[in-house]
Order: C-alpha cells, then sequence, then structure tokens
C-alpha cells in the first residue's frame, strides 16, 4: 500500500474581525493557493448558557 504523507498548518483569526479573517484568508492562498480543509475552533470564554449549562434531563419516554 502507498504511503501518504499529509502536512497541515495553523493559522490564528479573530472570527469577530472582518479585517483578521480576510488576512488570515489571503494568507492561507498565498501560502498554499487554496484551502481543502476548515477546522472551526472558536473558543467562547465567560458565564454563557453554551459554557454553563443547565443539568442535563433525560428525553420523556413518549418521544
Amino acid at each position: 500500500m502507498p504511503r501518504t504523507t499529509f502536512r497541515g498548518s495553523a493559522v490564528p483569526l479573530d472570527v469577530t474581525d472582518d479585517d483578521s479573517v480576510t488576512a488570515a484568508a489571503e494568507l492561507i492562498a498565498e501560502r498554499e493557493g487554496r484551502l481543502n480543509v476548515l477546522v472551526d475552533n472558536a473558543g467562547i470564554t465567560g458565564d454563557t448558557p453554551r459554557n454553563n449549562p443547565p443539568p442535563w434531563t433525560p428525553p420523556s419516554p413518549e418521544l
């Protein structure tokens, strides 16, 4: 079986800042020519429902 090598890189950006997103896209285009895979790993900080969800309640048997 032929061996395949994959290469990856990270480009930090602020998804709330249009200029940051544009700069990252331009850097990727310049460096790689195209984008094959994107992993969205945006973090959320602070006390939000997402970070502090209510206790889990199992679904009712009727569902």
